[in-house]
This record gives structure tokens, sequence and C-alpha cells, in this order.
């Protein structure tokens, strides 16, 4: 498999995140606007009693699991809901008024199979540094297990050593910013401080509603290619910061080096069906959906002439003001110049994992999805992935943004990463 990308080398992406000079900051992270809605919290189904034979990754004898998770490996691409073992599911616990941290699983663990720091170098012990009661997972005093105050994060509490608020970044390990109700930086803040926690949960508490389903019949011919498990499969991406990989432990340079989801997603794509895959990552962070459109931009997709084509915009938008309307307007012009010049191309509409809601306005995220399902009703080969609304699933039980975050404002850390890998998985495999 060969891997081609826009830019010459992209780890570590420092040019984008240290010069903050007003239009250096929009090209990793955009300044957004102040308003906010929380995103909303879908419920368990209930009653219900599912079949561990449906589940392909099901493991029955859970008291022989071990911590075997292996970085960049393709299997872990998988959505973690093909079994019954979450693999690094990270969690930011927050200060209690005693001194404790308190944070969530997303479900309540049959069995924890390892607590670890975000280098996954370090295993916490049971007791001494966590303890789990339901999904609830605390470290006591003394623990090694670090946590903040929600004021420190919402940039209402000076920070301890080494981190420090100011204007601008000058240095990528320290330095944090202010921007709108939260705290900015790209430094082991956010994932430095989250945990990574590996367990076995129960499939009767997944809402199977909320869950990505397979469109690969509204995907013929990437259908056809799949089922024949050989020939060769060329995919690009165009797209914001995310699409880029922005926050990707591997993009900026820090353990454990895990790769941006465009990348974990063709390799698991090559993995899974024998594929020789062949992808052009051409994201480039700060971009909306108005410099989609750029003729350069889908002319050099013309030319790669991609089987599949990833589109993630949205966040950037939200940041510039684009209207509902204005941003269904790019989504429907880069479909139609793409599938004019490229009647067999299929594309697969990206809305993005939740950006901070203290941050950015999710309703009118909402929208901008229900637009692109619109134009997506318009073409054949075109499929919308929903993954706010799975995002915000895996924040329900008590979680929230921070606990996904990989830079306090609008990039997904690892873990998110490997979720968008898990959610496009699950659109183009057999239901």
């Amino acid at each position: 498999m060969s891997f081609g990308h826009s830019k010459a080398d992209k780890a570590p992406r420092l040019g984008l995140v240290l010069a903050f000079a007003g239009i250096a900051l929009a090209a990793c992270t955009p300044v957004p606007n102040e308003s906010s809605s929380q995103p909303s919290e879908s419920s368990s189904s209930e009653g219900q009693t599912l079949d561990p034979s449906d589940f392909p990754n099901y493991v029955e004898d859970i008291d022989s699991l071990t911590y075997d998770y292996k970085v960049n490996d393709p299997a872990m691409s998988d959505p973690f809901f093909y079994g019954n073992v979450i693999y690094n599911e990270t969690v930011m616990l927050r200060t209690q008024e005693d001194g404790t941290g308190l944070g969530h699983l997303r479900f309540a663990p049959r069995k924890i199979i390892s607590v670890r720091d975000y280098t996954l170098k370090t295993e916490y012990a049971e007791g001494t540094d966590y303890m789990i009661d339901g999904n609830a997972i605390t470290a006591p005093s003394g623990s090694r297990i670090g946590h903040w105050t929600n004021r420190q994060m919402w940039g209402e509490e000076d920070l301890p050593a080494p981190y420090v608020v100011k204007g601008t970044i000058s240095n990528q390990t320290t330095d944090c910013m202010r921007m709108g109700a939260t705290i900015y930086t790209e430094s082991p803040f956010y994932y430095g401080t989250q945990v990574y926690v590996t367990y076995v949960y129960d499939i009767n508490d997944l809402d199977m509603t909320s869950l990505p389903a397979s469109q690969i019949s509204s995907l013929p011919a990437l259908k056809a290619k799949l089922d024949a498990k050989s020939g060769s499969l060329k995919i690009a991406g165009i797209g914001d910061s995310v699409m880029e990989g922005c926050s990707s432990s591997v993009n900026f340079n820090h353990e454990p080096y895990q790769k941006p989801f465009f990348d974990l997603f063709a390799e698991a794509v090559e993995n899974k069906f024998g594929l020789d895959v062949t992808s052009d990552n051409m994201g480039v962070g700060g971009t909306t959906s108005s410099d989609g459109t750029q003729k350069s931009l889908l002319d050099k997709v013309v030319t790669y002439a991609p089987d599949l084509l990833l589109v993630h915009y949205g966040i950037n938008d939200l940041g510039g003001q684009a209207t509902p309307n204005g941003f269904m307007d790019n989504i429907m012009y880069i479909v139609t110049y793409l599938k004019e010049n490229l009647p067999n191309l299929e594309i697969i509409l990206m809305s993005p994992l939740s950006p901070n809601p203290r941050v950015y306005d999710q309703i009118k995220l909402e929208s901008y999805i229900k637009k692109m399902n619109d134009v997506a009703e318009s073409f054949s080969g075109v499929v919308v992935l929903d993954t706010y609304a799975y995002g915000n699933y895996l924040l329900g039980g008590g979680r929230d943004y921070y606990d996904m975050t990989g830079n306090g404002i609008n990039h997904p850390n690892d873990y998110g990463h490997r979720v968008y890998a898990g959610a496009l998985l699950a659109t183009i495999e057999n239901a």
C-alpha cells in the first residue's frame, strides 16, 4: 500500500500551531464563535437481549483477556461495537472538592483489562491509582493519575507549571490560549492528563439505533471491489484540519505515534479486504467548505481519480459564521463538479465529531448535517456518515467533550481518530 499527501511531511505540523498571528491560527484552528448548546444524549435500549454470535469480535472467555493493543494495527480500527471490548477509551478526570479525581466510562465495565497513561506504557494500579464504581472511575489521594478542575479547563483558574496561559503559542509543550469559554492548546495539557481505559462492557447496554449503520448498498462500485477481495482501490480525502490529521499523536510527534483516521481507515480496508489500497489525503487545516470548491483542489481530485472520496468540512464553517444554506451550496458544488468529471466516483460526506459546545454552535452544526443529507439524496453513490451523532452517543453516561479532545476546541485525540476510522468501516462493511 502506498500513501500520498498534499504536503511533503506532516509530522510534526508545528508551523500551523506555533505562529499565532491571527492568519496563522486559522491554518489549523480558526477562531470560532462563542455560541453553544450541549450535545444530546441517547438512551440505551431497554429490555434487549442481543446474540453474541452477531458480534464478530465478541470474546466469551473474558477472564483470559490481557492487554494486547498494538498502536496502528489495522485490527484496532474496528468499531468497538463489533465486539464486547473497548480499547483505550479516553477519560478526563475532574478534580473534586475533596481533591480526588472523577471521570466516567461510556459503559459500566464487566471487567477492567488495563488503565494506562497516554503513552500506553505506564499502567495504573487498581485501588492505588484508580477505583471503579459502576461507570465512574475515581483517582484517590496519592494516585499517579492527574486531573483538572472544570474552571482550569475553562480558563477561569491559573494553571500549575509548566502550563501557562498566554496570548500566543510560542512553546507547543507548555503554552495554552484562552479561546472562547475554554483553553486551547496542543500541549499535553489534555492528552497528557487523559487516562486510556480498556474494558469489557455488556453488549446489551448498547443503543443499537445510535450506532453507524452499513450504507454499502448505496456505494455499489465500492461494494463490488470489497466483495471481490482483490484488485486495487484508490481513496482520497478533502477537508479541514481533522481530515489532515491534526492532534493525532503522530502528526504532532508524541507518543504513542498513532496515525490519523484517514490512514487508519485506508490501512484497515487493505487489511480486511486484501485490496491494493493507495490513498491521497488532500486535507488542509483551516479550510472551509468554500475552500473545498476551489477549482485547483477539485481538479487535483479529478486528476487523482479515486474510487472513494471522503469529505470532511463544517467546523471552520461554524467559526466563519457560514449559513446552513451557504454550507449546502458549497457541498452541492463539490459533489456536482466531481460527479460530472468522475461519474463513477463514490463519496462519503462526513459530519465532524462535536467540537467544543462551550465554543461552537451545535444547533447550526446539526443544520449543516441536514443539508449534507439533502445533497446526498440528489446523487447516487453519495452517502452521509453522521459522526457527530455517533460521537455524542459515545459522550453519554456522564462524559463530555473533554474526554475525547486533543486540543480543547475542535480536534479529536487518538481515541477520537479511531472513532472516525471505525465509523467509516461500519459504513462500508456489510451489515
